[in-house]
C-alpha cells in the first residue's frame, strides 16, 4: 500500500455500524389513494382541498428539518473534501451517483445550515415553524447578526417571490422613508455582492439563465433528427473538452452552423418539397391536438365559474411546528468526528428518508393538481402553490407528480424511488422510456438503474429512445451493448447514401429520387406506386388502399390508419420533439443558424436536419488523434461515474514498472485527477481488460474494501 495511503488511513476514525432510518409514512392510507376515476366531480373540491393542504403542509415541514440535518452533513463533508478520499475527482459526479442530486443543490443547503449557526434568531424563528425553507435560504443569504430581527419580519409580511424581488433590487428613491430605512438596516451596501452571489446559485425557480431570460427551445421533429442532435451534442462536448449543458451544446452548434459558407448552405439548403399528404396528415394532427386542448381549456373555465373558492383567507397560516424523528435528526451528531465513509452513509440515509416524504408529496400534490387545488386555494399556479405552502422548488413538484403519474403505469417506478431504491436523477433518467413502457418494460428499466451509474443509465436511455419503433415498449438494451461509439458518423452515411450534394440526408432524396427505397413522384413508394399505380398492394385511385377503396369503397377503417401512420412515419412525421432552456440569445442563435439552411414551405426540423449534417460534417472531419484509445474510450474518463473530458491520460491497467504490456486490451483513458491522486495513490483499483472487462475498485478503504465495485459501468459487488 502506498505510504500516502497508509497515512490516510491510520488517521480515520474507526466506522460506527450503519442506522436504520424509521418509516416516516405520515399520510394515512386512505388519503394516499387517488378518487376513483369518474368519482372526482362528486367530491366537495373545496373541503378536499383544504385537507390535502393541512397534509401536504406537514410533508413540507418534515422535508425542510431533513434538509437541514442533510445541510449539516454536507457542510463537514464539503469541508473536508471528502469526496477525494472517496475517490471522486468532483463534487458534482459524486452527488449526482451517491446522491441524486446536484452538488450546487448541496453546496445551498450546506451554506444555509452553517449560517444558520451565526444568526440564532432565525433559526429559532425556523424551529418555532415560522419561516420556510425557502425563506431561510434567502435570509441567510443577506441577513447578519444585527438585522436578522428586521428580515424576519419583512420576511413574515411577504410571499417568497416577494422577498427575492427585495433582496435583488435595490429600494427606489420614491419609496417610502420607513420602508427605505427598513431595508437600509437589513445591508444594503452588500447588495450588489450578494445579488451577484444569488444568481451564481441555481435556484429552480428563477426566471434567468446565465444572466439572461429564460427561454424554450422546441422543434417537433422524426425520430431520426433526435439521433442526430444527441450526436451532435455529443460532439460539441467532446470537442469542448467538458460535459457542457445542452443548451452551451447548442451555442457551440449554431456557431459552427453560421460559419458555413454560402455555396455550402445552398447545397445543403436545396429543393427539399415534402409529399403534399405529409403536410395534411400534419396539419390534421396538430389541428385535431389543438381542438381538444382548446376543448379542456373550455371545460375548465365553464367549471370555474361554478366552483366555490377557498380562498387565501380559508387557508391555516399558523406556524407548523412538525418534529422530526428522533433517528433521522441524531444522524447530524458528532459529524465533526466521522470519516468521509461513514458522512457518505449518513448523508445517503438522510436522502432516503427525503424520498419517503417525497413519494408521500408527489402522491398528494398529484390529487391536489387534478382537483385544481392551486386554484381552489387562490393561487395561480402549482408554482406559486407549491414555493409559498411547501417552500420547495416547482421543478421539484412537476418532478414529483410526473413521477407519481407513470408509476400508476409502471408500479415499480414508485415503490422503486418510495424505498429509496432508486436516487431522484435515476428516477427521472429513466422516465422517458417507462413514459412509453408498462408492466414488465418498466421493471427492467428500474432493475436497471440500480445496475449501472448514472452516465451509463442516460446513455441507455437515449440508445433505447433512438432505436425505439412506432408505440413498442422501450426495453433496455443488451448489457454489454457498446454505447461509446457516436451513432452514425456522416463518412458511413456518404458511404451507404451517398455525397451530401446530391440533396441525401438520413438516406432519403425526394423529386425523382429514391425515398426509403421507393421513388416519390411517378414512381414506386415501398413496393407499389403512388399516382395512378399500386401502393403497398392496394390502388390510390379508384382502387383499393389497405384492403379498403378510397373512392365509393372503405375509408374509414383501422387499416387506412395503420397506412396512414406507418407510411407517412417514413415520410417524416413529427413523431418526437428536441427541446432545450437556456439564455434566450441562445435560442435566438439556433434559430437564426436554422434559418440560413432553410427554404419556404419546409418544417422547421428539415432546417435543423441540414444545420447538423453540417456541424457534424465539419466535426468529425477533423484530424484523428494520434493515440487510438481517447476515440476509443469516446473521448472521456473511463473510471466509473467520472465526467471529465479533458486532460486526459493513456493509462496502463497493469503497469509497465510490473511487467504490463502496451498492447490496447491493458490500456485505458482516465482524467489527470483519476490517474496520478486515485490510481497512483491509492484510493483506486483497476484491473482486468479494456474496454468493457476491467474492474474498478473506487475509494479504497485501509482493509482494502471500496466504497464500490464495478465492471466498466456495471455494478457487481455494492448497490448504488
Amino acid at each position: 500500500m502506498p505510504e500516502a495511503t497508509q497515512r490516510r488511513a491510520n488517521d480515520a476514525p474507526a466506522r460506527t455500524p450503519r442506522r436504520r432510518i424509521p418509516s416516516l409514512d405520515l399520510v394515512p392510507e386512505e388519503i394516499l389513494t387517488p378518487p376513483v376515476r369518474g368519482m372526482s366531480g362528486r367530491l366537495d373540491r373545496p373541503a378536499a382541498a383544504l385537507v390535502l393542504d393541512g397534509w401536504l403542509r406537514r410533508l413540507g415541514r418534515q422535508e425542510a428539518l431533513c434538509r437541514r440535518v442533510l445541510g449539516a452533513l454536507a457542510a463537514r463533508f464539503l469541508s473536508s473534501r471528502a469526496c477525494h478520499s472517496l475517490g471522486f475527482a468532483r463534487l458534482s459526479d459524486w452527488t449526482r451517483e451517491r446522491l441524486g442530486m446536484g452538488a450546487r443543490e448541496l453546496q445551498e443547503l450546506a451554506r444555509a445550515a452553517e449560517r444558520l449557526g451565526s444568526l440564532p434568531e432565525i433559526r429559532d424563528a425556523f424551529d418555532r415553524g415560522e419561516l420556510s425553507w425557502a425563506k431561510v435560504r434567502l435570509l441567510t443569504r443577506f441577513a447578519d447578526a444585527e438585522s436578522e430581527r428586521t428580515w424576519i419580519e419583512l420576511a413574515r409580511e411577504r410571499p417568497v417571490r416577494a422577498l427575492e424581488a427585495l433582496m435583488r433590487d435595490a429600494p427606489h428613491p420614491s419609496d417610502t422613508a420607513d420602508e427605505s430605512e427598513r431595508v437600509s438596516h437589513c445591508g444594503a451596501h452588500k447588495r450588489d455582492h450578494h445579488r451577484d452571489h444569488h444568481r451564481d446559485h441555481d435556484d429552480d425557480d428563477d426566471e434567468t439563465c446565465d444572466g439572461e431570460l429564460r427561454a424554450r427551445f422546441s422543434v417537433p421533429c422524426p425520430r431520426r433528427v433526435v439521433a442526430s442532435w444527441n450526436q451532435a451534442v455529443e460532439l460539441a462536448r467532446r470537442m469542448a473538452g467538458e460535459q457542457l449543458p445542452v443548451w452551451q451544446a447548442a451555442e457551440a452548434i449554431a456557431a459552427e452552423a453560421l460559419t458555413a459558407s454560402e455555396s455550402t448552405r445552398r447545397t445543403l439548403g436545396g429543393p427539399w418539397v415534402s409529399p403534399d399528404d405529409l403536410w395534411r396528415e400534419q396539419d390534421r394532427l396538430d389541428a385535431a391536438t389543438k381542438a381538444t386542448r382548446d376543448e379542456a381549456r373550455e371545460r375548465r373555465r365553464e367549471a370555474a365559474r361554478d366552483e366555490r373558492h377557498v380562498g387565501h383567507e380559508c387557508l391555516d397560516w399558523t406556524a407548523l411546528r412538525e418534529a422530526l424523528p428522533l433517528e433521522v435528526e441524531r444522524l447530524a451528531d458528532d459529524c465533526d468526528t466521522l470519516d468521509p465513509w461513514e458522512l457518505d452513509a449518513r448523508l445517503r440515509e438522510v436522502v432516503r428518508a427525503l424520498q419517503r416524504i417525497d413519494w408521500q408529496t408527489g402522491r398528494l400534490l398529484r390529487i391536489f393538481h387534478d382537483l385544481r387545488g392551486p386554484e381552489l386555494a387562490g393561487f395561480g399556479s402549482l408554482s406559486s402553490y407549491v414555493r409559498e405552502r411547501l417552500g420547495c422548488s416547482s421543478r421539484r413538484a412537476r418532478g414529483l407528480i410526473a413521477i407519481e403519474r407513470r408509476s400508476g403505469h409502471s408500479p415499480a417506478l414508485g415503490e422503486a424511488y418510495r424505498e429509496g431504491r432508486l436516487s431522484w436523477v435515476r428516477a427521472l433518467a429513466i422516465l422517458p422510456a417507462v413514459r412509453t413502457s408498462t408492466g414488465a418494460a418498466g421493471a427492467a428499466w428500474v432493475e436497471r438503474a440500480r445496475e449501472v451509474t448514472v452516465r451509463r443509465l442516460m446513455d441507455e436511455v437515449d440508445h433505447a429512445l433512438e432505436r425505439q419503433e412506432d408505440a413498442e415498449a422501450v426495453w433496455p438494451p443488451a448489457p454489454d451493448t457498446d454505447l461509446r461509439k457516436v451513432g452514425e458518423t456522416i463518412d458511413e452515411a456518404r458511404a451507404t447514401h451517398g455525397d451530401a450534394s446530391a440533396e441525401k440526408l438520413g438516406g432519403a432524396e425526394i423529386d425523382g429520387r429514391e425515398l426509403d427505397g421507393g421513388k416519390l413522384d411517378g414512381g414506386k413508394l415501398d413496393g407499389g406506386k403512388l399516382d395512378g399505380g399500386k401502393l403497398d398492394g392496394g390502388e390510390l385511385d379508384g382502387g383499393k388502399l389497405d384492403g379498403g377503396k378510397l373512392d365509393g369503397g372503405k375509408l374509414d377503417t383501422e387499416e387506412r390508419q395503420m397506412c396512414s401512420r406507418r407510411r407517412l412515419a417514413r415520410w417524416g412525421v413529427q413523431d418526437s420533439t428536441i427541446s432545450f432552456t437556456g439564455p434566450e440569445s441562445v435560442v435566438v442563435l439556433l434559430k437564426t443558424a436554422m434559418r440560413s439552411f432553410g427554404t419556404p414551405y419546409h418544417f422547421a426540423w428539415s432546417s435543423l436536419e441540414r444545420l447538423l449534417f453540417h456541424v457534424r460534417s465539419e466535426w468529425e472531419g477533423r484530424p484523428r488523434h494520434r493515440d487510438p484509445i481517447f476515440e476509443r474510450d469516446g473521448w472521456r474518463c473511463a473510471v466509473p461515474a467520472c465526467s471529465s473530458r479533458k486532460n486526459l491520460h493513456d493509462h496502463h491497467v497493469m503497469f509497465r514498472s510490473r511487467g504490463g504490456a502496451n498492447d490496447l486490451g491493458n490500456r485505458t483513458t482516465v482524467c489527470a485527477w483519476h490517474h496520478l491522486r486515485g490510481i497512483h495513490e491509492g484510493r483506486i483499483r483497476a484491473f482486468g481488460r479494456a474496454p468493457h472487462e476491467i474492474v474498478w475498485e473506487v475509494g479504497r478503504t485501509a482493509s482494502g474494501a471500496p466504497l464500490f465495485r464495478s465492471r466498466g459501468d456495471r455494478y457487481v459487488a455494492a448497490s448504488a
